[in-house]
């Protein structure tokens, strides 16, 4: 997992159409929940107000490697990207691979410690896109 500062709204846009742009390259489909998310958790009570964009897109691809990405109890521009490796588990890193390098093209990427999940990077944005629970 790896965690990336987008800094403000154009940042999201620019994250979102370089995962497309990804998946497009890659013959994997890219997915956007981030409005149905926000809906969902809005319906279950467990978003008090939206305080900025909620982000929840993923790259999948059709033997099991794909990514994950979101800012759920993160900072509004602060993304955590998770990746599976799929059936073939060299492939699934060579692909989180080729991603982070593209991502490295607009942004500062920091790996995430294993044992402790992404965390809110105190040097992005203040503005928190949903509390965690």
């Amino acid at each position: 997992m790896v965690q990336v500062c987008v800094e403000d709204d154009g940042g999201l846009e620019l994250f979102k159409r370089t995962l497309r742009s990804i998946a497009l390259e890659e013959n994997m489909r890219y997915v956007d929940r981030g409005e149905a998310s926000e809906k969902e958790l809005q319906q279950l009570d467990a978003l008090d107000r939206p305080s900025g964009t909620l982000v929840n897109v993923g790259v999948i691809g059709s033997d099991g490697h794909s990514l994950g990405a979101g800012n759920l109890g993160l900072n509004t521009y602060d993304i955590a990207v998770g990746f599976a490796h799929g059936r073939d588990g060299s492939a699934g890193v060579e692909f989180s691979h080729r991603v982070v390098a593209q991502l490295e093209q607009h942004w500062v990427v920091t790996p995430v410690p294993k044992d402790s999940g992404a965390l809110p990077n105190p040097g992005c944005s203040q503005a928190v896109a949903s509390p965690p629970n």
